[in-house]
């Protein structure tokens, strides 16, 4: 089905269970993009870092806890590696999409914060329904000639609970 988009999710094994996370979120998107630039230099550790701060992220209110996640007990850590690869690839697609740079900046106060505060403000779209949207459907909205009208195959098969737009 055209204009279709799949929630992006990840699976980590934790003590033999499957844990799935939240879908990829701007909340995981930022908690990427704040690490990549809150950095003095990008090197591959910075990277690393600015990955698994996102896998943190979309594990949030799932039984893996941040403070399970940084101790790695009971995670198989190829999963984990693979997780994080994941994490940058799609925020990667996100990133290198010419559109979106405007609303990115150089530094992690602007001006994606700014632009959340610009949403409530105009629009009374609190920074928590933005944290849960999807990146891609974000800035595709975001980047709409008629913010007021955004496509509406942009929100196929999003379920109603990660909708803010």
């Amino acid at each position: 089905m055209p204009g279709v988009r799949s929630m992006k999710r990840l699976t980590l094994v934790y003590n033999g269970k499957e844990v799935v996370s939240n879908p990829f979120s701007m909340g995981a998107f930022r908690a990427v993009f704040d690490t990549l630039m809150g950095a003095e230099e990008l090197t591959p550790g910075v990277i690393d870092t600015a990955a698994f701060e996102g896998v943190i992220r979309l594990f949030d209110g799932t039984e893996l806890t941040e403070e399970i996640i940084r101790r790695g007990d009971g995670i198989d850590a190829s999963g984990l590696l693979n997780a994080c690869a994941l994490i940058i690839s799609w925020y990667r697609v996100v990133a290198v999409n010419p559109g979106n740079r405007e609303y990115m900046g150089e530094s992690p106060k602007t001006p994606i914060l700014s632009l959340y505060k610009q949403l409530l403000k105009e629009h009374d779209i609190l920074p928590d329904e933005i944290e849960r949207q999807d990146p891609q459907l974000f800035f595709s909205v975001m980047n709409a000639e008629d913010f007021e009208k955004p496509d509406p195959s942009l929100f196929s098969e999003i379920p109603d609970e990660y909708r803010a737009f």
